[in-house]
């Protein structure tokens, strides 16, 4: 086990808000699409994310050939605030990968599918707003968390967890009481504790999209399905409207 101080620096620099998301917030908040975009004029790493994001999701644009301006004006408020914030939490990403099998632009491709799948399953199931959409942002976290602290033993978890019913989330639970979905949605300002029940809903979904998106085939060797537990119960009924949402 490492320390507990450990764990707390790894968690208070997750939690850490990038710098300028603040007046970020602010400009989104008024719909300055352009003025948002011109406050990350000199970050080279924002543009690459962004078009690397943009170019590999369906979010029902057309974002070839265009502009960054351009394109976030076809996205739209909500959908660039949910890039932006998701962008905040990949620059957690660490440089090197010991426990994933991946690369930083692999990262930015995953999370390209989950979040247009993600806007696609908000929308439709009727639920989506500023506040259901911007919440996938922080699920990255999931990731690096994992990535952070389990990097930091001098064993691999990796075939425990294959041999046995267990997961990445199930260890941090046992031996910390962290729960990685938790944290994440902490993260984005939810409390767990004082959900609706349409926030409760919201965030069913949200788990089994997560879930279902680590384990697809492109992404399997990743290793993703070993962050969470893939049991996790879904109605036919949820199961039927995340298969509609995602084949429109």
């Amino acid at each position: 086990m490492i320390p507990q101080e450990q764990i707390d620096k790894i968690l208070e620099n997750i939690f850490n808000v990038h710098e300028t998301s603040d007046r970020c917030e602010e400009l989104l908040s008024i719909g300055d699409i352009s003025a948002v975009i011109e406050n990350f004029s000199a970050d080279k790493t924002f543009r690459a994310y962004f078009l690397t994001l943009a170019r590999a999701a369906d979010f029902g644009v057309d974002t070839q050939d265009k502009d960054i301006v351009a394109i976030s004006h076809l996205l739209g408020v909500d959908v660039l605030r949910m890039i932006i914030y998701s962008y905040f939490v990949f620059l957690k990403t660490p440089k090197q990968w010991k426990v994933f099998d991946i690369s930083t632009l692999q990262l930015a491709e995953f999370n390209a599918k989950f979040l247009s799948d993600w806007n696609k399953l908000l929308g439709y199931l009727q639920l989506k707003s500023q506040r259901n959409l911007t919440i996938a942002s922080y699920m990255l976290i999931n990731i690096i968390l994992c990535e952070l602290v389990f990097s930091s033993y001098s064993y691999s978890f990796d075939e425990i967890i294959s041999l046995t019913d267990t997961s990445y989330d199930k260890i941090l639970q046992r031996g910390y009481d962290i729960s990685l979905f938790d944290t994440a949605c902490k993260a984005a300002g939810w409390d767990m504790q004082k959900l609706t029940m349409k926030e409760i809903e919201v965030m069913g979904y949200l788990k089994i999209l997560l879930a279902y998106e680590f384990c697809q085939p492109e992404f399997y060797d990743f290793g993703f399905n070993k962050i969470l537990d893939v049991s996790i119960h879904a109605s036919a009924e949820m199961t039927i409207a995340l298969k509609k949402a995602l084949q429109r």
